[in-house]
C-alpha cells in the first residue's frame, strides 16, 4: 500500500482533474507495515471496492500499528472529498491511545472537505478507526455537502473506538465555533464496540442506527460518547440500543454543556444508562 499511495499522489499531481476514481479490482489488499502510507489530497479521491453483496474488498491492516493510512488535505482546496465504497477495514491494532487506523488532517481555517464511508465494514479494530485533526473555524459546505464526516450503511463489529475529532488550536477544544463541523452516522450497525467516540469542537448526529453491546474502554471516560466542548450538539433519532452493560465504572455519556436531542429511541434489556452533563 505504500507504493499504492505513491501512485495515487503522482496521479493527483500529474492530472488536472477534480476527481480521481480508484477501482480496487482485487479482493484483498495487505496494508504496508512500513509506516509510509500517506495520501496528499489534491483532488477528490474515490476508492471503489467490490460491490457484490456476498463479498467486500478487504483492506488488511495486518494487526500492526504501522499500517496507519494518513490523509492530508492540501491547502486552498475547494470542497474536496475522500470517499470509500464497499470496503472492509480489518485487523488493526494500536500501541497508544492516539494511534488511529485512519488519520485525516486539514490545516486551513475553512472546513470545506468531506470524508465519506458508504457501505463499509470495520472489523477487529483494536484501536481507533478515524482521527480527524482540523483547524477550521469556518464551515463552508455546498448544498451537496451536508456533513464533514459521513458514515452511510456502515457496520462496526469488535471495534475499540470509532472516531476522535480534535481541533489544532486548543482554544476551540473548549469553546466551539459558531458553525460546527458535523459528524453523521446514518443507517449504521454497532456491535461489541467499546466506545463510539470523543468529540472536540464538532456536532454529531446518529440516524436509524442500531447499537448492541457498547460496554466501554478504560482509556475513555465515557462508554458511548465523550464530548467536552461547550455548545456541541448531539442528536440521536430513530435508533435502537440493546444489551449494553458498561464493564467499567463509567457513565454512558459525558457531555459538558452540550445540547442533547433524542427522539424515537428504543431501549431493550440490560441497559445501564446514565449521563453526566
Amino acid at each position: 500500500m505504500d507504493l499504492f499511495s505513491n501512485k495515487v499522489n503522482n496521479i493527483s499531481k500529474a492530472y488536472d482533474s477534480n476527481e480521481i476514481d480508484i477501482i480496487l479490482e482485487d479482493d484483498h489488499y495487505p496494508i504496508s507495515t512500513l509506516n509510509q502510507n500517506s495520501f496528499y489530497v489534491q483532488n477528490t479521491l474515490i476508492f471503489h471496492g467490490e460491490s457484490n453483496e456476498k463479498s467486500e474488498t478487504i483492506f488488511d491492516f495486518q494487526h500492526s500499528p504501522k499500517t496507519v493510512l494518513n490523509f492530508v488535505f492540501q491547502p486552498d482546496l475547494y470542497h474536496k472529498k475522500v470517499i470509500f465504497k464497499n470496503i472492509n477495514f480489518h485487523g488493526f491494532i494500536n500501541n497508544g491511545p492516539y494511534i488511529y487506523m485512519l488519520f485525516f488532517t486539514s490545516t486551513t481555517d475553512i472546513n470545506n472537505f468531506q470524508i465519506i464511508f458508504d457501505h463499509c465494514t470495520f472489523t477487529d479494530i483494536h484501536g481507533g478507526v478515524l482521527y480527524l485533526k482540523h483547524n477550521g473555524i469556518i464551515q463552508n459546505l455546498s448544498n451537496d455537502l451536508s456533513s464533514h464526516v459521513f458514515f452511510n450503511h456502515c457496520r462496526f463489529i469488535d471495534v475499540d473506538k470509532t472516531i476522535l475529532v480534535y481541533h489544532i488550536k486548543d482554544y476551540y477544544n473548549n469553546f466551539k465555533t459558531s458553525n460546527s463541523l458535523l459528524v453523521h452516522y446514518q443507517n449504521s450497525f454497532f456491535e461489541s464496540v467499546r466506545n463510539i467516540g470523543t468529540i472536540f469542537s464538532a456536532d454529531i448526529l446518529f440516524e436509524y442506527c442500531y447499537f448492541r453491546n457498547i460496554y466501554g474502554i478504560s482509556e475513555v471516560e465515557a462508554a458511548f460518547l465523550f464530548s467536552s466542548v461547550t455548545g456541541n450538539k448531539i442528536t440521536i433519532s430513530n435508533s435502537r440500543f440493546e444489551d449494553s452493560i458498561v464493564h467499567w465504572n463509567q457513565p454512558y455519556f459525558i457531555i459538558n454543556n452540550n445540547i442533547l436531542e433524542y427522539e424515537f429511541i428504543k431501549l431493550k434489556t440490560h441497559i445501564n444508562l446514565y449521563i453526566i452533563f
